[in-house]
């Protein structure tokens, strides 16, 4: 330093010393960890290479589950448009979807599919979507031949059982109908003996008036009745259900997904290295 500098600013030589000799500002906490980590980065890595080799040998030993699916287009069955006649017309049609779902899963369709596939594995049937008619149809087995077939016979037996509701329902119909029919039949002979036996002028008032009501309610039920018994034998083939997709064999196991176990294997494995790395370094701090 000159001696210019030193008359002009007599303290500069004392700060000097200061500023050459000043220690370096202590690195942030979170520096101090990273460094730490980074000199620990053995056990880290150790402790994930335990967590992801004891995922893959639970998944190479773990039972290996085969999931099949089909989807299917729910269909109203033509009783309720039949038989609901009263019904408004904006609400015809309208499939009561979580209802369908709990009869693909129920106890009586899992009797037929038992008739063709015993002891077959349940199924669970899922909404594609939101405020849709079209559901998936899924079973799991150990066997990816068996959780297809399976699959495939739960679909088939959900439109037999519907089948058979409707046929109970137009049988019970019909029955009804036909016993209404025959207490109209009664009336109108009964109002026929009346004519015989009446004035002219009071068989022509019976005929045009109640004779002419009851005939008309006569006819109108024929028509239904044979409408029932038709759709009751032969009509009701394809307006319970259409199968959209059927089940393939699946290639890949459905559970355990190694991939997916792996990567949270890995992470959690990483997470529990950092904590171990930490605790050993407070450990051997407190000792010293």
């Amino acid at each position: 330093m000159s001696r210019v500098d030193e008359a002009e600013h007599p303290g500069l030589h004392e700060l000097a010393p200061q500023v050459a000799g000043a220690e370096p500002p202590e690195p942030s906490g979170l520096r101090e960890y990273a460094h730490l980590l980074w000199r620990k980065k053995a056990t880290v890595l150790l402790v994930a290479a335990v967590a992801v080799g004891g995922m893959l040998a639970y998944c190479f030993v773990a039972p290996k589950t085969y999931t099949a699916t089909s989807t299917m287009l729910l269909e109203p069955p033509v009783s309720q448009t039949l038989l609901d006649v009263g019904a408004p017309s904006s609400l015809a049609g309208v499939i009561n979807v979580s209802d369908k779902i709990q009869e693909i899963e129920s106890g009586a369709v899992a009797q037929l599919v038992d008739q063709k596939i015993p002891d077959a594995p349940s199924a669970t049937a899922a909404e594609v979507g939101t405020n849709t008619d079209v559901v998936t149809i899924s079973v799991s087995s150990g066997d990816p031949h068996l959780a297809a077939a399976a699959t495939n016979a739960y679909a088939a037996a959900y439109i037999e059982y519907e089948r058979n509701l409707t046929n109970q329902t137009f049988s019970s119909a019909t029955k009804q109908i036909q016993n209404k029919v025959n207490t109209v039949q009664l009336a109108i002979n009964n109002v026929q003996n009346e004519i015989r036996g009446a004035t002219p002028g009071t068989s022509l008032a019976l005929e045009e008036g109640q004779l002419g009501q009851l005939q008309t309610e006569f006819d109108g039920l024929q028509n239904q009745l044979q409408q029932y018994e038709f759709y009751a034998t032969q009509g009701t083939n394809t307006q319970f259900g259409k199968v959209l997709s059927t089940a393939g064999v699946p290639n890949s196991p459905s559970s355990p997904k190694t991939i997916e176990y792996t990567v949270l294997a890995l992470i959690f494995g990483l997470v529990a290295g950092m904590g171990v790395a930490l605790l050993v370094n407070a450990v051997s701090a407190n000792r010293t």
